[in-house]
C-alpha cells in the first residue's frame, strides 16, 4: 500500500483550568496534530516555573490540578531566570471532534460541548491515578484546528498516512527497510 506524507498542525490555545474552589486559572497550551500520526491529537500544556515569563501561563503555586495527573518534564529555558514545563497528553482525533457534538470519551479523556460564562466552548477532563482536572476550551480555536487537521489527512484515509514499517523498525531497532 502507497503510504502519504502528511503535514503538522500546530495551534496555541488559551484554556481556564476549573478549579474546585476559586477563580478558573488561565493556562497556555498547544494543540498538536502530525499527520504521521493521524489518529491521534495532543494537548501539550505549558507551565511555568518562575513569574518571568511574559506569555500567560499558569503560575507554579496554581499548577497542582495539572502537575498531579501527568509527570512534569522541562524542556529547555530561555534563561537561567525561567523554566517552562511541558504536560502531553495525547488521544483519538475523533473523540475531540465527536465531543464537539455530544458528550465523548471515557476514562481519561472525556470532551464534550459547554457553555461557559456566556461563552460556546468544549469541555475538557483529563484523569489518572494520580489526580483530576477539568478545562474549558475555546469551540471556534479548537473547530478551526480540527479543520486544519482534516485537511492535512481527511477523515477516512488516515490509513494511508501510516507508514508501519517505520514504525516497527522504530519500536524494534531495526535499520527502516522503507529508507532504502
Amino acid at each position: 500500500m502507497e503510504s502519504y506524507r502528511a503535514s503538522n498542525v500546530e495551534v496555541q490555545i488559551g484554556l481556564r483550568l476549573i478549579a474546585p474552589e476559586g477563580k478558573p486559572v488561565h493556562v497556555c497550551a498547544t494543540l498538536r496534530y502530525a499527520g504521521s500520526d493521524p489518529y491521534a491529537v495532543h494537548v501539550v500544556f505549558h507551565i511555568e516555573r518562575s513569574g518571568t515569563n511574559s506569555q500567560p501561563s499558569v503560575p507554579i503555586s496554581e499548577t497542582a490540578a495539572v502537575n498531579s495527573i501527568v509527570q512534569v518534564t522541562p524542556t529547555s529555558s530561555t534563561s537561567t531566570q525561567e523554566l517552562e514545563s511541558e504536560i502531553m497528553w495525547s488521544f483519538s482525533r475523533e473523540l475531540l471532534t465527536d465531543g464537539l457534538r455530544i458528550p465523548s470519551g471515557y476514562g481519561d479523556v472525556r470532551v464534550w460541548p459547554w457553555n461557559g460564562q456566556g461563552r460556546t466552548c468544549v469541555g475538557l477532563a483529563l484523569s489518572s491515578p494520580d489526580g483530576y482536572a477539568l478545562f474549558e476550551a475555546p469551540r471556534l480555536v479548537v473547530e478551526q484546528f480540527l479543520n486544519r487537521s482534516y485537511s492535512c489527512v481527511p477523515s477516512g484515509m488516515e490509513e494511508q498516512y501510516l507508514d508501519v514499517d517505520s514504525s516497527l523498525a522504530l519500536l524494534l531497532g531495526t535499520p527502516d527497510a522503507g529508507a532504502h
